[in-house]
């Protein structure tokens, strides 16, 4: 404002001097008169170029407070919904603490949906077998179903269908498990009962890698085929429960039961009366088992040494042991050691098993040769495993990439021993299943099994296997038929290398 009346004086005085200055300067302005006129404009100019910034810098205030307006009601907002926040998470831990405990969570779910939860899972698996025997070939198809059924949210129900066609048209369906899962502390408790028809604990076969879904294999290894050392089943009531002993991993879990004891198979003496003989294989439950009054005990125990942070994959050690009565007053025990590990594509399985059975004293021995004594067996096996995408290899492309890293190379050698072998039992005058290769039925069984398994998806997995059996010479052969009413015994020589190949799809359910 200042330079403003500067420049309005001086332009006055200007004036002043032009009217003075008389006619002689009529007509001209001064230079003087000149250079104020432009200093005017530019004043001019700067003020209305200041006044177009003083209002962009007012525009820029308004919205500015216009902003922390906007923000202080949203941090207003903002800290009344932390504070509601904290009073509802501070509810629903009032209410776990008081309602929805560990045995209360249960009744709040099953009152909404039920007081029984049904629900529905498990397995099954169609396959081919084809053995070539000596003087004969067959092939016999398969058929097997266990579903697991959720009743309510302690109890579980579990059972196994099993269906086999053989060529000929020859057909059979039986059951094979039914049995109730109980946890009678919750889930979460490390305690379960099982009462009912179970796979035998003994061992770490029956129970965990028999069933095809679990089995990498389709056939079982020789100490877990038709001359088990063990029965496959019983009728009773187990316990079992857990432990973590040290970092996470580090485990160790227990089984005990008690069941309907061992049962052998018998063959036909006088007037019919069952008269056991030495190498006779395990009967399937039967009102016999029940009957004679022979009741069985037993005990698996395994640990699981590796804590997972060690990176060294999986390890478990096992020992377990099986022992009771049969046809009453006779013994019979059993027990053996095992691992299993894995890490990484690699996995291992191996058992080492054997029993003793105490043979009864039969009336007029003679007739039965070599009837009596004790009826020892030894079994064992090995296997390897190893994915294909843990083999080193040139890249494939994706299409076929993907496919190689679903395979799974393996191998199995397992064998056993005992004294003798009921001719009845040989597979070679029977058909040929997915129990493997016929002669697994011999004294002195030698077999090496080869698999491929090749997994479409996490549930479904396709299986083929070839067995061979090793040549073994050794022990003996009870026969019976005929119009002679004992036995014969004779000694088995070489055996036959046979093989068998079989193939099999399981999918889970």
């Amino acid at each position: 404002m200042l330079a403003i009346v500067v420049v309005l004086a001086t332009s006055r005085n200007g004036r002043a001097e032009e009217s003075s200055s008389g006619p002689a300067n009529a007509g001209k302005d001064p230079p003087a008169a000149k250079l104020k006129a432009s200093d005017y404009r530019a004043l001019l100019d700067e003020l209305a170029a200041e006044r177009k910034h003083i209002d962009a810098l007012e525009k820029k205030v308004m919205e500015l407070e216009t902003s922390n307006l906007q923000l202080q009601q949203s941090q207003t907002a903002l800290q009344s919904d932390t504070s509601q926040t904290h009073k509802q998470v501070a509810n629903i831990q009032k209410t776990l603490d008081t309602q929805l405990g560990p045995l209360g969570f249960g009744d709040r779910i099953n009152s909404f949906f039920g007081q029984h939860t049904f629900s529905i899972v498990g397995n099954a698996a169609a396959g081919f077998a084809y053995a070539r025997i000596p003087a004969k070939s067959d092939a016999t198809f398969e058929l097997n179903i266990n579903p697991i059924i959720r009743l309510s949210d302690w109890i579980n129900f579990y059972g196994s269908v099993h269906a086999e066609v053989a060529t000929g048209g020859a057909t059979s369906v039986e059951p094979l498990l039914a049995n109730f899962e109980i946890f009678p502390f919750g889930w979460e408790a490390p305690f379960e009962l099982i009462a009912g028809l179970f796979d035998e604990p003994f061992g770490d076969f029956w129970e965990t890698q028999y069933h095809n879904w679990v089995n990498p294999f389709i056939t079982p290894p020789l100490p877990y085929n038709n001359e088990a050392i063990g029965p496959s089943s019983g009728l009773g009531l187990q316990a079992r429960g857990g432990i973590q002993f040290g970092q996470p991993g580090q485990d160790a879990d227990y089984t005990v039961w008690i069941d309907s004891g061992p049962n052998f198979e018998s063959a036909p003496g006088v007037n019919a009366i069952p008269a056991p003989v030495v190498g006779e294989v395990f009967n399937t439950l039967t009102g016999i088992n029940l009957a004679t009054n022979g009741k069985g005990f037993g005990g698996r125990f395994r640990i699981y040494p590796l804590p997972v942070d060690a990176d060294l994959g999986r390890l478990e050690l096992m020992a377990t042991t099986y022992d009771g009565h049969w046809l009453d007053s006779n013994w019979y025990y059993s027990w053996g050691a095992g691992y299993v590990y894995r890490v990484g594509p690699f996995r291992s399985r191996g058992e080492w098993v054997q029993s003793y059975r105490s043979m009864p004293s039969l009336s007029g021995a003679a007739a039965y040769p070599g009837c009596c004594g004790h009826d020892n067996r030894q079994g064992w096996f090995i296997q390897l495993g190893y994915a294909l995408y843990g083999i080193p290899h040139p890249d494939l492309g994706d299409f076929l990439e993907r496919r190689f890293d679903k395979g799974e190379l393996l191998i199995r050698y397992s064998g056993m021993n005992q004294r003798a072998i009921v001719a009845n039992d040989i597979s070679a005058i029977a058909t040929p299943d997915f129990n493997g290769s016929p002669a697994v039925y011999q004294p002195h069984a030698r077999e090496v099994a080869f698999g491929f398994d090749y997994w479409f998806a996490p549930s479904i997995v396709w299986k083929t296997e070839v067995d061979l059996e090793l040549p073994r010479a050794g022990g003996q052969l009870y026969t019976f038929g005929g119009a002679a009413a004992v036995p014969t015994l004779s000694s088995i020589g070489s055996t036959e290398n046979d093989v068998a190949v079989m193939t099999q799809m399981v999918v889970g359910f």
